[in-house]
């Protein structure tokens, strides 16, 4: 499939679905691995003949690191723990509940957090990564790489 067709048919319905409800990591994880599943279909049209598609799958993540981010919250939903040595999150970490902008105390402080309710994901650095900023960078680059596609 063109990864044009695949953008418009999978990844902007995921991404559409999970905006109606953002507070949701089931409709995140189907967003982020709508978007990491483009990335197959990118490098298979650009390369047909490629052998090993992880490298290329490397080579994305480091061009985007949202890309990689995306990659192994799908693949740690998909298989669980990653051994993968470029995966930044490798222990299933799935998105949850937090605030930008303000604090979160689950159950401690209930109806005094402060901040914008927000999907994070957090990495194995400990780096925290808003859900919402992941997809809208990955979304703009696949957008700006499939605009420049020919065919």
């Amino acid at each position: 499939m063109h990864p044009r067709h695949f953008l418009e048919d999978f990844v902007e319905p995921s991404v559409n679905e999970w905006a109606i409800q953002p507070l949701s990591a089931r409709h995140a994880i189907i967003a982020l691995g709508e978007i990491d599943n483009l990335a197959e279909h990118f490098i298979q049209h650009i390369n047909p003949t490629v052998q090993r598609i992880g490298p290329e799958r490397d080579a994305l993540g480091f061009a985007l690191h949202e890309l990689a981010i995306a990659r192994d919250v799908h693949d740690t939903h998909k298989h669980g723990a990653l051994s993968r040595k470029t995966a930044t999150i490798t222990q299933g970490q799935k998105p949850k509940k937090s605030r930008r902008g303000g604090a979160f105390s689950d159950g401690f402080s209930s109806g005094f957090d402060i901040g914008t309710p927000a999907l994070v994901v957090t990495d194995d650095n400990q780096q925290t990564h808003y859900v919402d900023d992941v997809i809208e960078k990955a979304m703009e680059y696949w957008r700006v790489e499939i605009a420049k596609l020919i065919s």
